[in-house]
């Protein structure tokens, strides 16, 4: 007889803290975060409010955990950019990684970007300055110019524009926003 695997509680708890990002954040991108009450997601997801507070104190923290998830998935995918020797060839992987990052994640993406909830979160919990700093810092060169860092900034504000564009298809998006963000980045 075949012996079922059990999971251990914390892989049942981590399972479930996975699984009210994953709604959240959809709900978030969808309503907005002030659109979005911690009922509405325990409603989602089938739980009580109290179930939902075991796993997360407040819609503050989902919102936090969920940033320092998708900030840290694009500074590991960086991390190998910045080995890349050539500064071009840097620069088209990074918006290689922006674009896919962008379409694969649409609403979530113009969510992040645009949602004033998250620009108020303070620092580095909105994850922007880190990132749009290392981007540059990949692109450009360690000490990017304030130019340099406008235009990173530029390129990832852009991402709110994808809203605007539901009736075009990944695969029609992807060129249009890799040549604009070519054009953005385009600085010396």
């Amino acid at each position: 007889m075949a012996r079922v695997a059990r999971t251990t509680r914390s892989e049942q708890t981590a399972q479930a803290k996975q699984r009210i990002l994953e709604v959240a954040g959809t709900m978030f991108a969808e309503h907005g975060y002030d659109g979005t009450s911690m009922q509405d997601v325990a409603t989602e997801l089938g739980l009580t409010r109290a179930a939902l507070y075991y796993h997360y104190s407040s819609k503050a923290d989902i919102l936090s955990e969920i940033i320092e998830a998708e900030t840290s998935q694009f500074l590991a995918t960086l991390e190998t950019i910045s080995a890349i020797k050539s500064r071009t060839a840097r620069m088209d992987a990074t918006i290689t990684a922006l674009v896919a990052a962008g379409l694969n994640q649409r609403l979530r993406i113009v969510f992040l970007v645009s949602d004033p909830a998250v620009s108020a979160l303070p620092s580095p919990a909105n994850g922007r300055p880190d990132v749009f700093d290392r981007v540059a810092k990949v692109i450009y060169s360690e000490t990017p110019t304030p130019e340099q860092v406008f235009a990173v900034t530029a390129a990832f504000m852009s991402f709110a524009a994808i809203s605007t564009f539901p009736h075009l298809t990944d695969e029609q998006l992807s060129p249009i926003l890799t040549r604009a963000l070519h054009r953005l980045l385009r600085v010396r």
